[in-house]
């Protein structure tokens, strides 16, 4: 049977680059809530979001998209996955690996099949099945014998192999074949309606289209047709429309079966987030459901719409991005310029100009003119800046929209709230102003996973983002959020809570870190060990220090050494180093002897010990201090500047910096003195790019 029209299998053809795109992208909503998307430069896969900014660079050998919070990638010839921050979240360890659906993924571990929950727990090995499907509601399709039936996610049989064909369950229906006829069973195999059709497609939005007697039309789940058989090939219904062929042109239909846009087009795709891609004239675009071209014919590929971005390829299969509603590119792999000078919307960042603060925005083109005694980047759309001696907020335009009434200030986070200070007491505030709780609190901390952290009366607990308390202050201390736990500690002792407030790993320990990639750090009887979400010791406490898992590893000291290892102890880089710095994009820094490096995730020095500072490897640059000997007759000078090396240690940024910060969004902070207008020289602080171009210069105004 074939699983999509000839039209969509042609399309996916032409669209194959990082993996194919079909209709079962549209009508799965397996990505709804994944607002990641996948890019690919220098041969290295990473992520971008929905403006285009970098959330994860490009590191990994290989990708596949995000699926219910979670993304296969490969590293070192290994498959694990990230979530959305960019965290390793189950560690490469697999031979292969599917997405995530319905809560489980398909994985190859050694020479042997099988699927994972969202913790890498092993449900299930499939020694005598082949996965046909990912899983959905609740079953997969195999083949067991050279016949098709149903697993669960244990790998029980639940639906006998005797079918000759397979379609993915949909709406708890699935089709099967007898003698070259179509019907479908329900999840327990029962035929619920009889082989009768010489082709099917899977049930969507409660319609499923069916050929019978030559022609294409639509049944409901009883097998009764409600749009009688009459085109020549007929797609499923997604966003209320389905695509219909009449004539040998495309054209689009609702649920009655009336034509609500005419047949005039030679490809098309479903309809998603209300918009079609199309092919007119030999380029694409894409119509609203009125018909109206709302992105004019210009590609040679438009994917649908996935969370307000499609791809797009121009000319050819290895030119291609993503653009958004209007067809403007967010991010593409052939014209880095237009992109990397697009303002990200809402992102601003600081200068100081004699002494006084204003923004830029990220092509270094002064927007707000510097007129405020301090200031911080903005953040949700608002920044916080210091008039004389109070604090308030102004938007993009330098208009002010809070009161300049505060103490002290920060910025606002993705729950629309910042935290303010009067006197001694904290409190929160909307973007409007209004306060959202009393300022009446003794310590405070950001929303994180939508809950803050406060302090009163010596008790802390934690309030949601209408400003209540949602787990009552009945602790001495607590952390924030992370990966869903939160350490608090009660009667001199750490643990954890859920979101619920609810005690889930009881306080034992001395102390406690944040939970990174499913695994915590608690410190007992004087030693650091890991522990997982369940409470389990998962590496025993045995370390001096220790920092949290990123990227499959973690720093541990032993010995007054450290060292890495990955998630089941094992020593990866032997402790011997005087410092280190945790794994960033597949490379760690590392001190000895007073010199920096770095090493790669199987712990071989890549670039050897000759910095004398160095920050986190970030944009696949790394910030470091080099030496700079003058000499001038008898006399010798040693200047310490800061500049930019690649992994392997070659100087990408000259060192003429007197400080150097880790690159964010394709942009660093750079500290340097200069020589005023005037000719005297000057502290400032400039912007560049990862070409150690200057987009901002304190002496003026953007170059």
């Amino acid at each position: 049977m074939k699983k999509l029209a000839s039209l969509i299998i042609a399309i996916s053809i032409a669209v194959l680059v990082l993996q194919p795109v079909d209709a079962s992208f549209v009508s799965s909503g397996q990505n709804s809530s994944d607002t990641l998307f996948l890019i690919e430069e220098n041969d290295k896969y990473g992520f971008i979001n929905q403006e285009g900014k970098v959330i994860v660079f490009p590191q990994y050998d290989h990708a596949y998209d995000f699926s219910e919070g979670l993304a296969p990638v490969q590293a070192a010839g290994k498959w694990g996955y990230i979530d959305s921050s960019g965290e390793m979240v189950i560690s490469p360890q697999f031979e292969h690996a599917k997405s995530f659906s319905d809560g489980v993924a398909i994985v190859t571990v050694g020479d042997k099949r099988g699927n994972i929950d969202k913790s890498g727990k092993v449900l299930a090995y499939c020694d005598y099945y082949e996965f046909y499907t990912y899983f959905t509601d609740g079953l997969a399709v195999v083949e067991i014998n050279g016949k098709t039936g149903a697993v669960d996610k244990k790998g029980n049989v639940v639906i006998k192999p005797e079918w000759a064909d397979y379609i993915t369950f949909s709406e708890g229906m699935a089709a099967v074949q007898i003698k070259y006829e179509y019907g479908y069973i329900d999840k327990t195999g029962k035929m619920v309606i009889n082989t009768q059709f010489e082709e099917v497609r899977e049930f969507s939005e409660g319609l499923a289209a069916a050929f019978a007697d030559g022609k294409w039309g639509y049944i409901d789940k009883t097998g009764k047709f409600v749009i009688k058989p009459q085109f020549p090939l007929a797609e499923s219904f997604h966003d209320g429309y389905a695509a219909i062929l009449s004539n040998g042109k495309w054209g689009y239909i609702d649920k009655s079966g009336s034509i609500k846009i005419e047949p005039q087009y030679e490809q098309v795709y479903p309809f998603s987030e209300g918009l079609a891609t199309l092919k007119i004239s030999d380029k694409w675009g894409a119509i609203d459901k009125n018909g109206n071209i709302v992105i004019k014919p210009q590609f040679a590929i438009l994917a649908p719409f996935h969370n307000g971005l499609a791809r797009a390829e121009v000319g050819e299969q290895s030119l291609w991005g993503y653009v958004d509603k209007k067809g403007d590119y967010v991010w593409n792999n052939f014209d880095k310029t237009a992109i990397s000078n697009k303002s990200i919307p809402g992102k601003l960042y600081t200068v100081c100009i004699n002494k006084k603060y204003g923004f830029i925005d990220r092509s270094g083109k002064l927007v707000i003119e510097p007129q405020f005694t301090f200031a911080y980047e903005f953040y949700e759309g608002l920044g916080a800046v210091k008039n004389d001696s109070k604090w308030g907020y102004i938007d993009s335009q330098g208009k002010q929209v809070v009161d300049f009434k505060y103490d002290q200030t920060y910025k606002f986070n993705d729950v629309g709230l910042a935290c303010v200070k009067l006197g001694d007491k904290w409190g929160y505030i909307d973007k409007t102003g209004k306060q959202v709780t009393d300022i009446v609190f003794d310590d405070h901390a950001y929303f994180r996973e939508n809950l803050a952290a406060v302090k009163t009366g010596g008790k802390a607990g934690y309030i949601d983002k209408s400003g209540k308390y949602a787990i009552k202050p009945d602790f001495e201390e607590t952390y924030n959020f992370n990966e869903g736990l939160a350490g608090v500690k009660k009667n001199g002792k750490w643990g954890y809570i859920n979101n619920k407030g609810e005690m889930v790993i009881q306080p034992a320990y001395e102390k406690v870190m944040w939970f990174y990639e499913g695994l915590g750090g608690v410190k007992t009887e004087g030693k650091w060990g890991f522990i997982d979400k369940s409470g389990k010791n998962v590496i025993k406490a045995q370390y001096e220090d220790i920092k949290g898992f990123k990227e499959g590893l973690a720093a541990v000291k032993m010995n007054g050494k450290w060292g890495f290892i990955d998630k089941l102890g094992k020593i990866v880089a032997e402790p011997c180093y005087k410092n280190v710095i945790s794994f960033s994009e597949g490379y760690a820094g590392i001190e000895s002897d007073g010199k920096w490096g770095l090493i790669d995730k199987t712990g071989k020095v890549v670039c050897s010990p000759q910095f004398f500072e160095m920050g986190s490897y970030s944009g696949g640059l790394a910030a470091v201090e080099i030496k700079e000997v003058y000499t001038s007759g008898n006399n010798i000078t040693i200047k310490l500047r800061k500049g930019y090396v690649d992994k392997n240690g070659n100087v990408i940024i000259k060192p003429i910096y007197t400080t150097a910060h880790d690159f964010e969004d394709g942009i660093a902070r750079v500290d340097f003195k200069v020589t005023g207008t005037d000719g005297k020289a000057i502290s400032g602080y400039g912007y560049i790019d990862r070409s150690g171009n200057l987009l901002w210069d304190p002496r003026g105004y953007a170059k």
